[in-house]
């Protein structure tokens, strides 16, 4: 287990404020957990991890005429929403082969990416869900 507490600030010398910056999270933590079972001739490996992170701040897109551009002249005003992903490894182990499916985020939540203007106002992308990735390995 970890985690990381912080304030990433800067000031501004126009107004003496301390100001957020983008990447001001407050706080990171990460929980990773496993378990080995051996057999006769295999062993199989369950792990797992749970990742936390505060919402990234960012700056105020400009309105619906620039739906790309940002408001750069002013520290960032929009906090997104905090990110959370749990974690699942499966490794198998038989002999020469070696099998593994690793599921990222298995509770599919789907985290804020960033924010935009469109025609229907400010919207919030979202980032991928559930991404399994199944692997095969034969040593020779």
């Amino acid at each position: 287990a970890n985690a990381t507490f912080f304030s990433a600030k800067y000031k501004n010398n126009e107004s003496n404020e301390f100001l957020n910056i983008e990447s001001n999270y407050k706080v990171i933590a990460n929980l990773n957990g496993g378990k080995k079972f051996k057999f006769k001739t295999s062993e199989l490996l369950l792990s797992t991890s749970i990742h936390f992170r505060g919402g990234a701040s960012q700056h105020m897109p400009l309105e619906a005429v620039f739906p790309s551009q940002f408001n750069y002249s002013t520290a960032p005003s929009i906090r997104l929403g905090d990110y959370k992903r749990l974690d699942l490894r499966i490794n198998y182990i038989k002999g020469k082969s070696f099998w593994s499916l690793d599921i990222q985020n298995v509770l599919n939540i789907l985290n804020d990416a960033y924010q935009y203007y469109d025609i229907d106002g400010l919207q919030t992308q979202k980032q991928l869900g559930m991404i399994p990735v199944l692997t095969y390995k034969y040593s020779l």
